[in-house]
């Protein structure tokens, strides 16, 4: 019963911990960006310029990425 107490402390504390990295990742605004990005990559123009079309596909894989992780050790 200790080690579940403990376990629960350590989670409770690394979710605290991780709480203080939202304002250095700013995970709203990465998340707005992707919204952004996927809303783009939808209009059939962007694919005139491929470079722009490629750097915003990148861009998306990334910031998926990135807030997928961060959700994924907020949820744990």
């Amino acid at each position: 019963m200790e080690e579940i107490n403990a376990l629960k402390h350590l989670i409770t504390e690394l979710k605290e911990r991780v709480a203080t990295f939202g304002g250095i990742f700013d995970l709203e605004s990465k998340e707005e960006r992707l919204k952004e990005v996927v809303l783009t990559l939808e209009d059939p123009r962007i694919w005139s310029d491929q470079t722009r079309a490629q750097d915003l596909g990148r861009e998306r894989v990334q910031l998926e990425k990135l807030v997928h992780q961060f959700s994924a050790l907020t949820t744990a």
